[in-house]
């Protein structure tokens, strides 16, 4: 008797990555991928900037907490374990650290600058409006790549954003006008801000140097192999 044909099964990842060619690694525009290559550098250093200009209690609340949202969204991240569209990046894809991370920082911005500065003002209208407008841009970024597909960016997104939304208002209400009463509640909350800058600086920024070293040692094989 012949045998049943068999139907092969096109893993969903994979599958994704069919359907967008041009996300495939070596195929992405320049310019979108050193925009996004940058994207982390630059609001790292805008963010730890402005805590060190600043010096205050909210720029040490908002670091803190970009902080603490980034070391939950990892643990969802592996509790949820989806593949990303496509081998680009081995981990998990779902929910975006990247969108998390944007999301947090843009609407953490906004709603400050909404109840400090209110919309009236340029200065106002520019953080409350650009930042998370900017934001999106560059959460884009990363399913225009291919490093996530539209629902983990999404995902990623809502939950930095209404971390950002819950924990400003866990600050403005509660913490933060207790520690303007309390000089040991401010040296706490200074402590544990400058404790997850270096956590943040030993989990991230070391793995973005190694992962950028790869990536050019990988470009440079890549380029060799081409004139042999």
């Amino acid at each position: 008797m012949p045998q049943p044909r068999q139907r092969r099964l096109v893993p969903r990842a994979h599958a994704q990555q069919q359907e967008q060619p041009w996300a495939q690694q070596g195929h992405q525009p320049p310019m979108l991928e050193a925009l996004n290559n940058a994207t982390k550098w630059a609001v790292s250093c805008v963010a730890f900037g402005t805590l060190l200009w600043r010096r205050d209690l909210l720029a040490a609340w908002c670091v803190l907490g970009s902080v603490v949202a980034a070391v939950n969204c990892r643990i969802l991240k592996y509790a949820i374990n989806q593949a990303r569209p496509s081998d680009r990046k081995a981990d998990p894809g779902m929910p975006s650290a990247h969108a998390q991370s944007l999301g947090f920082l843009a609407t953490f911005v906004s709603v400050a600058a909404a109840a400090s500065l209110g919309t009236s003002s340029p200065a106002g209208l520019a953080l409350v409006v650009g930042v998370p407008s900017l934001g999106i841009f560059l959460a884009w970024l990363r399913v225009a790549l291919g490093y996530h597909t539209v629902a983990q960016v999404v995902v990623g997104w809502l939950v930095g954003s209404c971390s950002a939304a819950a924990w400003h208002q866990l600050g403005h209400r509660s913490v933060l006008p207790c520690a303007l009463q309390q000089p040991q509640l401010q040296a706490q909350l200074y402590a544990a801000t400058a404790a997850a800058v270096g956590f943040f600086i030993f989990q991230n920024v070391w793995r973005w140097v190694r992962e950028a070293r790869a990536e050019r040692a990988l470009s440079s094989s890549a380029g060799s192999s081409d004139w042999t």
